[in-house]
């Protein structure tokens, strides 16, 4: 159950595309809380500057009363503050106090002429923040928040390792909440064996259909054990479940959400801590590559376990078939 929804404001249209389905959350019972970071000139800044600050302050203060009375008939619990200092870490602190389940937000906004902060928050947000960011792209028309939003179809791919799990509740409470069915995705790479028992004779290569086959059970099995699991925990939560073969994860991600009907994809990112997300990882592929929204988590950085190898050699794919080596080179 979802029960405090963050919203990131910054006076912008495009900002307010997230108010629809925070509205919509909110007519099922979440409370929202909407909040617009001030920035001031800093500790030199003039008396005029400082006048300045103020003034604007009030008037940030204004734009969320005046939304406020916008939204009243909305049938939605709605707070809202205003925060002065550093962006990402006033939004942080805000959703510590709110004790936010869900941060909702689109990827960028624009004020005037110049880029708004929120398109460089966003990007941080995602990669620090301990709650699930929901990313929205907005659209050239104006959001009409009273219209709500529905998300009937969630995506959320898993490659067998418990950190890509860490997704499910979240995007099984958000299921809950919307009605919404979960399509739980495993992408397995085709098996390619060389045609000759000697890697360095140049022989043509083969798709191994049986190894694929052997691939596809096994993985099979894994979500389905997933989605029993989701299941028990969740009465009533429609559960269906997809392998994918492609070349690569982001690549079987983006296909399989462009062919069918889904209204948002959900995983958990790479990063750890405060580190960036790695340019060309799974998650940031797929955020560059699909106009779907995201809900994306990144889970508490974990001691890393030298002893046990590395994340790969302890989480191989669930669908991954070791085969015998090759023979040696004479």
């Amino acid at each position: 159950m979802l029960h405090t929804i963050l919203v990131p404001l910054d006076g912008s249209d495009f900002a307010e595309h997230a108010l629809p389905l925070a509205i919509t959350l909110g007519r099922r019972g979440a409370a929202v809380h909407l909040v617009r970071v001030h920035l001031r000139s800093g500790e030199h800044a003039t008396a005029r500057l400082a006048e300045l600050d103020d003034l604007m302050h009030k008037v940030e203060l204004q734009y969320l009363e005046q939304l406020l009375e916008r939204l009243a008939r909305s049938g939605a619990s709605l707070t809202f503050s205003v925060a002065d200092g550093s962006v990402v870490s006033c939004l942080e602190e805000a959703a510590e106090a709110q004790r936010a389940d869900l941060i909702v937000m689109t990827t960028h906004g624009r004020t005037g002429m110049s880029r708004a902060w929120i398109g460089s928050v966003a990007d941080q947000l995602m990669r620090r923040s301990t709650v699930p960011v929901l990313l929205l792209r907005p659209t050239s028309k104006p959001a009409d928040p009273l219209a709500g939003r529905e998300l009937g179809s969630i995506l959320v791919p898993l490659d067998g390792s418990p950190r890509a799990e860490e997704i499910l509740e979240h995007a099984a409470d958000l299921a809950d909440m919307l009605g919404a069915r979960i399509t739980l995705l495993n992408v397995i790479g085709p098996v390619i064996l060389p045609m000759h028992p000697y890697a360095y004779i140049a022989v043509p290569l083969a798709l191994d259909r049986e190894l694929l086959r052997a691939q596809t059970v096994h993985s099979d099995a894994y979500l389905r054990s997933i989605a029993e699991r989701l299941r028990s925990r969740h009465p009533g939560l429609e559960v269906r479940k997809e392998v994918q073969v492609a070349e690569n994860a982001a690549a079987g991600i983006l296909e399989r959400a462009r062919s069918a009907s889904f209204d948002l994809v959900a995983m958990t990112t790479r990063a750890h801590g405060l580190s960036r997300l790695l340019v060309g990882g799974v998650a940031d592929k797929v955020m560059r590559g699909t106009r779907l929204p995201l809900l994306l988590y990144s889970p508490p950085e974990e001691e890393p376990d030298t002893a046990a190898g590395s994340e790969e050699e302890r989480s191989p794919h669930p669908g991954a078939i070791t085969t015998p080596e090759r023979p040696p080179a004479a």
